[in-house]
């Protein structure tokens, strides 16, 4: 009977050994999913930091201190810190969140959010506008004394039924030219191909990947000569830079790409997402794609020759295409021209002549309309072109000084780590 006993204390020894055992361990396993799960809510809160860090300086409201951590409720837990890159005529927006012993980075890319008001403004010397052909004005214009008529050019008159279809509002629009200083020193020096401070070179082949923390600034691509690229793919953001004129072949393929050079051309058929930057011309060939978020950006200045932005028919571009005039210069304005066919969504700005023969979706302001033939120039003429409000595609402004909104055109992949890790 002795025996039995004892045998029995054994096992009920054993067996709460094993259950204290196994109770320890579920414990200890709680206790390490909830670490984790805490872990895990810090750093999605130190996300959600981040991203409304990013947001406050889209809006332009009470935005983050830059270059500094930055208390958000003054509890000592929620913080940012937010610096602010150019990158062409976008701001590359880098937020990093901080919750407790969680740090998390995220990267936005931001554009000034499309003007509104009228779809066509001319300058004040632009004098009466002619509608002729297939011509569709699809919203509100401002044009000197308001005066708009049918116009019969190379044996077409007016198919419409309507000349505007949106009010017309007589203003003189003395400041066509106008952008805002920010913008303008933006353009100047991407055009002008000025060197910037937290730039760094590199070579063929060794293009450092541009979400490493380490990336001490914006990487860039210097060519010399004339050159033709073929076959060559780049991710950016980084600048590509020549100092004389610059084509790019059809079979390229940049994404986030500034490109600098004194004349750009592309070839029929590229699909790109470009910002190009040049101060004698540029030519967008037939059927080429430039996706948001594009731009077009040309600065003239005392040449002889006008220097032209050129879109050809079935080219499609997604920004912002703006010719402008440097500053303090005489020299002849620049010319836009939009070919039969061509698609532009976003925002056509001429500091000079506007020839527009394709379809806009979003806003046109140019000093004077100009159509150009075999056989002579006509002032005022529109043939063809068709001018309506956004579609609901991104689009991009140029910049104006009542511009201070921005729009976020595309978010980098976050990416969590631990303080000190």
């Amino acid at each position: 009977m002795r025996r039995l006993r004892a045998s029995a204390l054994l096992y009920a020894v054993t067996v709460a050994l094993l259950l204290g055992s196994i109770s320890g361990a579920v414990l200890l396993l709680v206790h390490f999913g909830n670490v984790e799960s805490e872990r895990w809510l810090a750093g999605e809160a130190a996300l959600a930091n981040a991203r409304s860090a990013i947001h406050a300086y889209a809006s332009g409201g009470d935005e983050p201190v830059l270059d500094e951590w930055s208390d958000l409720f003054g509890k000592g837990h929620d913080s940012v810190f937010v610096t602010v890159e150019r990158v062409g005529m976008l701001d590359r927006v880098k937020a990093i969140g901080r919750k407790g012993d969680q740090e998390t980075s995220i990267e936005a890319f931001l554009w000034p959010v499309p003007a509104g008001g009228p779809i066509l403004l001319l300058g004040r010397d632009a004098g009466a506008l002619h509608m002729c052909g297939d011509a569709r004005l699809r919203g509100d214009i401002s044009i000197p004394n308001g005066d708009v008529r049918r116009g019969h050019i190379e044996g077409r008159g007016f198919s419409g039924e309507r000349l505007v279809e949106g009010k017309v509002a007589v203003e003189h629009n003395d400041h066509i030219g106008d952008i805002d200083a920010d913008r303008y020193a933006r353009i100047r020096d991407n055009c002008s191909r000025t060197p910037q401070t937290d730039e760094f070179a590199y070579r063929m082949g060794e293009v450092p990947d541009p979400q490493e923390e380490a990336s001490p600034g914006t990487p860039v691509l210097s060519l010399h000569g004339k050159r033709t690229l073929t076959g060559m793919v780049l991710q950016g953001p980084l600048v590509l830079r020549c100092d004389d004129s610059l084509h790019l072949g059809a079979d390229c393929r940049f994404d986030m790409v500034v490109v600098q050079a004194p004349f750009i051309s592309i070839a029929p058929g590229a699909r790109l997402v470009v910002q190009c930057f040049a101060d004698r011309g540029i030519l967008v060939g037939r059927d080429v794609r430039l996706e948001y978020p594009s731009a077009l950006v040309l600065l003239a200045g005392s040449d002889a020759a006008p220097p032209t932005l050129t879109i050809d028919s079935l080219a499609c571009v997604e920004g912002l295409v703006l010719a402008a005039r440097r500053a303090g210069t005489t020299g002849t304005p620049p010319v836009v021209l939009t070919a039969p066919g061509s698609l532009v969504r976003g925002e056509v700005h001429a500091a000079g002549r506007l020839q527009h023969q394709g379809v806009l979706r979003g806003r046109a302001a140019a000093e004077e309309l100009v159509l150009r033939t075999p056989s002579a120039i006509y002032k005022g003429h529109l043939l063809d072109g068709v001018i309506g409000p956004y579609d609901g595609g991104r689009a991009s402004g140029s910049g104006g000084a009542s511009e201070n909104l921005q729009e976020i055109a595309r978010w980098s992949i976050p990416g969590h780590r631990t303080k000190g890790a």
